[in-house]
């Protein structure tokens, strides 16, 4: 299993994410305050407010 949070193999599948967690296989993501989760599960985006 390589670390996808590392980018081992010249690809750094974390791009996006904030907080990178390895885990078997793949990763997830944990994002900072102020930010969620992308519907895709890999990326951060900025949370969205009512106007």
């Amino acid at each position: 299993d390589i670390n996808e949070c590392l980018g081992e193999r010249g690809v750094n599948y974390s791009v996006g994410c904030h907080n990178c967690i390895n885990t078997k296989g793949s990763y997830t993501c944990d994002c900072d305050e102020g930010y969620e989760l992308h519907p895709d599960g890999k990326s951060c985006i900025g949370q969205s407010t009512v106007g």
